[in-house]
């Protein structure tokens, strides 16, 4: 099953459309103990995840583990914001 049909059949078993809005592009921060599983469930319901962590290993981890998009340059405020406004959603 590919990411759309995924999306798709998330939509479907919660169709109520008031409560789950259309988005598409997911930021994990922190890809830890918690945050990794996360992104593995979020990734696997068809979103277009990322992520980004202070550990270098754990994006790394994240990558090869999940596939997890890697966020490299989280560091200076204005990037922040810049990236957030590309993301539909942020964890």
């Amino acid at each position: 099953m590919d990411q759309n049909q995924n999306q798709k059949q998330h939509i479907e078993e919660h169709q109520d459309s008031r409560l789950l809005p259309h988005f598409n592009k997911v930021l994990i921060v922190g890809l830890g103990q918690l945050g990794l599983p996360i992104a593995k469930y979020v990734k696997e319901r068809g979103f277009d995840t990322y992520g980004y962590d202070i550990n270098r290993k754990a994006i790394e981890t994240a990558y090869t583990a999940a596939g997890i998009k890697q966020v490299t340059d989280f560091g200076t405020s204005p990037m922040i914001f810049s990236l957030l406004r590309l993301m539909d959603f942020y964890l």
